[in-house]
This record gives C-alpha cells, sequence and structure tokens, in this order.
C-alpha cells in the first residue's frame, strides 16, 4: 500500500481523532498543521545537505585541462573512512569511450573557481544502459541523510507529488517539484522541469504527514530542449527497487 492510512480518512482523524463525539479547537488544528510543515521542511533541509555537485574535468591532447560537465550525487552511506554517493552511469559514459584523462571531482558549484578544496573521486561501480546508476566515493565525511525511508511496497500513482534533488544547471543545491505522470517497470515518468546538472540527483515522495520516501535517481529526459539546457516535460527516473543491489560496494558489473 502506498499510504498507511488514505487521505480522506487521514484528515477526517486529524479533525477529530478520538471519535466522532470529540472535537478539536481551531488553535488545535493550526498548531497540528504547523507542526507537519515544519516537520517536512526540516527534513528536506537535511536530505538536501547529503546532495553534491560533481564537476567533470578533461586533459585534452594539449596536456589542457578543461571541465567538461557538472551532475549531481547524494551521499547514501559512509564505510571504512570513506562517504559513498550515487550519481547516474552516463555521468561516466565520456570517460569510459574515449581515451582521453578525465578526472571528477566534488565542488561546490559551477562558481567555485577555488580548486583547493575539490574532492576527488573514486568510481566504484559503474552499470550503465538499462539501470543507469554508479557508486562512487571520496575520502572524507560527507553528511548522509537520514531523513528518509526506503519502501519496496510504496506504490506509486499518477498525481503523486515528487521532490528531486540535486544541482540544476550546476547553480546549487536545490528541490525541484513535479509529480507522478506514468509508473512503468523500468522507470517511473515524472512532469517536472530538469536541467543540465540534475542527473543523478534522487526523486523522493513525500507523504500527507511530511514523511520522505526514496523513490529512484533520475536518469534523463524523454522531451529535451538542448538550446535552453531544460527537460521542460517530462523526466525519467530508474526506479529504487530497480537500482539499490547496484550501489552494493562489491556489486560490480
Amino acid at each position: 500500500m502506498k499510504k498507511i492510512i488514505p487521505t480522506a480518512i487521514a484528515a477526517a482523524l486529524l479533525l477529530n481523532p478520538f471519535g466522532c463525539n470529540s472535537k478539536i479547537s481551531p488553535s488545535r488544528y493550526d498548531t497540528l498543521l504547523e507542526q507537519q510543515a515544519t516537520n517536512w521542511k526540516s527534513n528536506l533541509e537535511d536530505i538536501l545537505k547529503s546532495s553534491y555537485c560533481i564537476r567533470e574535468v578533461v586533459k585534452d591532447e594539449n596536456g589542457k585541462h578543461n571541465v567538461a560537465g557538472y551532475a549531481s550525487a547524494v551521499a547514501i552511506k559512509k564505510e571504512d573512512g570513506y562517504s559513498y554517493l550515487t550519481t547516474s552511469a552516463h555521468v561516466y559514459t565520456a570517460s569510459k569511450e574515449d581515451k582521453l584523462d578525465h578526472h571528477f571531482f566534488i565542488v561546490e558549484n559551477s562558481h567555485d573557481t577555488d580548486s583547493s578544496d575539490d574532492i576527488p573521486i573514486e568510481l566504484v561501480n559503474y552499470h550503465p544502459n538499462e539501470l543507469d546508476t554508479a557508486l562512487i566515493r571520496v575520502k572524507a565525511d560527507l553528511h548522509v541523510s537520514d531523513k528518509y525511508k526506503i519502501n519496496d511496497d510504496l506504490k506509486l500513482t499518477p498525481g503523486d507529488e515528487v521532490i528531486l534533488v540535486g544541482y540544476p544547471l550546476s547553480f546549487d543545491n536545490l528541490p525541484t517539484k513535479g509529480m507522478v505522470s506514468k509508473v512503468y517497470d523500468e522507470g517511473i515518468v515524472l512532469d517536472l522541469t530538469v536541467n543540465f546538472g540534475n542527473s543523478g540527483g534522487l526523486a523522493f515522495y513525500k507523504d500527507t504527514r511530511g514523511d520522505f520516501y526514496l523513490v529512484g535517481q533520475l536518469s534523463g529526459c524523454l522531451i529535451s530542449n538542448p538550446i535552453l539546457h531544460t527537460c521542460a516535460a517530462l523526466a525519467l527516473v530508474k526506479p529504487i527497487d530497480k537500482i539499490k543491489k547496484a550501489w552494493e560496494v562489491n556489486n560490480h558489473d
């Protein structure tokens, strides 16, 4: 079941939690709504702290280093002095196909010009094509949020609200709100605006109580505008139940 209590019943319980003969004062009702709002905003802020910006730098044939692109990554666990993050596999596609020297770093954003604190990234697992996900790690203590859950029994339906975290246009760590348009076995189609730099970001479902559930990872756009660097219509998210095993340290293609 997607929701423990259907929305209509939850609203009725909120208005009258102790039975038909009980009454709740307007002030108490307002307090409950404020608590819910505070709860989900606090959870989202913590989740955003685990989102990071990736910069790809390529050393060309002349020995010059050039910025090749940006993407998003989310820290998901810590082990043996490393922080592990996940991003999209297609972020690494060029580095797998050409003969140039590619390097990836955690940076503040695309305006970060101080390379002294850039954090080098090591690729751990790479799962292209159907999964389009990768596991990376850094020798640094990054924030890993515990303000979301993973529920394999969660069933999304069209109209459900989702929030994507990442770095749109590599500008800043920003959430993007949208909704579910269609759910397929191989992916979830979302109606929301996605920008270059969002690749690798994670999508979360927010229930009526303000709890967040990880539902998948942004893979790409079904309709994109390369001139505006946006996906103005539909975006594709790989479902969490398909990709989470690929995030195990010893799971290699």
